[in-house]
């Protein structure tokens, strides 16, 4: 699986789409067909969208337009694949719809996609860190949760009951770009919250099958 990063806008009968893998970019630019008019909130056939639109109307127009538009971020099922974050108005002419990135339910660590709305509520661009999805990711990890605490315990001495009870989920790994990756695309894990007491701990990603320490950070850095 490869990074992507995508743009697309509309601008008069134009259609400018930008999609990268990695540090490569390709930009197309065509015609779109008189019959596409640029989706907006409660749009009325022959007249403008009201100014005035709702936060949860902003991000419907963003999920249809992703819905139709399949090619700006290559995802298996947007529909499934996105959670709704935060829908923020960062500008009178701005509205910013974010998703976070799962897929078969499990989070990847750090993709978010961002949908660009202008004040009449037309979408205008994409942007932000996803992975393509569309040739499927293992979603099974080699081990048991049961195995990824006993893990950690050995990893964070001193941690509270053992380990047996610290909160652990499975999650995907995505290669920094820039940095050379330790795997190909995506790596399921185990995100460990290994907890000595209030104040200190580790959040450890273990390898889904060996599990190897891929990553640790305190618990106080990483928001918990």
């Amino acid at each position: 699986m490869n990074g992507s990063r995508g743009g697309q806008s509309f601008s008069g009968a134009f259609l400018r789409l930008r999609v990268c893998v990695g540090a490569l970019c390709i930009g197309l630019v065509g015609c779109s067909s008189g019959n596409e008019p640029a989706m907006s909130g409660n749009a009325q056939p022959g007249g403008s969208p009201p100014a005035e639109k709702s936060l949860n109307g902003s991000a419907d127009v963003a999920m249809r337009w992703l819905l139709d538009h399949p090619e700006a971020h290559r995802l298996e099922n947007a529909a499934e694949e996105l959670q709704l974050r935060s829908v923020d108005n960062v500008a009178p002419n701005l509205t910013l719809v974010r998703f976070d990135q799962h897929y078969k339910t499990i989070p990847l660590l750090g993709q978010q996609l961002r949908v660009h709305l202008n004040g009449r509520g037309e979408v205008t661009e994409i942007s932000g860190d996803f992975v393509a999805t569309s040739q499927g990711m293992s979603a099974k990890p080699g081990t048991t949760v049961e195995a990824a605490r006993a893990a950690a315990a050995v990893l964070v001495p001193g941690v509270s009951n053992n380990c047996a009870s610290c909160p652990a989920e499975l999650a995907y790994l995505v290669p920094q770009r820039g940095n050379r990756p330790l795997v190909f695309g995506p790596q399921l894990v185990w995100q460990v919250d290994a907890a000595v007491n209030a104040i200190n701990g580790q959040r450890l990603l273990l390898h889904g099958d060996s599990l190897a320490q891929l990553r640790s950070t305190p618990l106080a850095l990483s928001g918990q």
